[in-house]
C-alpha cells in the first residue's frame, strides 16, 4: 500500500521543505502529503507534527486546531507518527519554557533550557545551532537500523529532554551533559533535529519512517 501522509498545519514551521523531503525520501511509496488542519484518519496512512518556536504558542495553536485528541488517538493505535524539533518537544509531558507548559503527553519527560555552561565552566552557546554527532542506543529498532554511530544531523534549539535510560533512541551531547536527539516507541519516532535539513541521515530517516514498520 503507498503512503499518505498528513503534515498536521498549526501555523509553525516551514511545511513546504518537510512537504518536500518527505515526497523526495519516500519516493515510489508515497501517494499522497498533505498539509491539514483537520483530518478523518481513514484517509491517511502517516501522521507528522513539524514545529519551530515556543511552546506555548504552538500547544495554543495546536489547541485551536481541535487535533490534540486526534494526534493522541492516532498514537494509541500505534500508526506511524512522526515529531519535528517543537512538534518532538510538544510531544513530551512538559516544557519548562515560557515559565512551565504541558505537552501532550505521548512520552513521558520533561524539556528543560539548554545550559549556558558545562559543568568544567566552559561556556555553552545557546540556542544550540550546529550539525552534531548521535549515539544510537536502539539499533534494533526498525526506523534506527541505518543510523550509524558517525551520524550527525542538524540541530536548531534552546530547549531539550535530558537523556533517561528509560527512553529508547537517539542521544546527543552538549558539553558533558547527554540529550535526547530523538526518540522511538512502537511505531512513533520524535526528533530535535530536523531530518529534512540533515543530508544524508536524514534521508536515511525519513525513507526509513515512510517505509514504515
Amino acid at each position: 500500500m503507498r503512503s499518505r501522509v498528513a503534515i498536521i498545519d498549526y501555523g509553525l514551521g516551514n511545511l513546504l521543505s518537510v512537504e518536500r523531503a518527505l515526497l523526495a525520501n519516500g519516493a515510489e511509496s508515497v501517494h499522497r502529503v498533505e498539509t491539514v488542519q483537520s483530518f478523518d484518519p481513514i484517509d491517511f496512512t502517516h501522521m507528522v507534527l513539524p514545529g519551530v518556536g515556543s511552546i506555548k504558542a504552538g500547544m495554543a495553536r495546536l489547541s485551536d486546531t481541535g487535533l490534540i485528541p486526534a494526534i493522541r488517538a492516532w498514537r494509541e493505535s500505534d500508526r506511524p507518527l512522526l515529531g519535528i524539533c517543537l512538534g518532538m518537544q510538544m510531544l513530551m509531558d512538559f516544557s519548562e519554557e515560557d515559565g512551565g507548559h504541558s505537552g501532550i503527553g505521548i512520552f513521558r519527560g520533561n524539556v528543560v533550557r539548554l545550559p549556558t555552561t558545562g559543568a568544567d565552566g566552559v561556556p555553552l552557546k545557546v540556542p544550540h545551532i550546529n550539525w552534531s554527532y548521535v549515539q544510537n542506543q536502539s539499533p534494533d529498532h526498525p526506523y534506527l537500523l541505518d543510523v550509524s554511530q558517525e551520524a550527525t544531523f542538524y540541530f536548531v534549539h534552546s530547549y531539550a529532554v535530558p537523556a533517561d535510560p528509560s527512553l529508547e533512541g537517539l542521544i546527543l551531547r552538549i558539553g558533558d551533559r547527554p540529550y535526547v536527539a530523538a526518540l522511538v516507541r512502537g511505531k512513533t519516532l520524535a526528533c530535535q533535529f530536523h531530518p529534512e535539513k540533515s543530508g544524508h541521515w536524514g534521508k536515511k530517516l525519513l525513507t526509513g519512517f515512510i517505509a514504515g514498520i
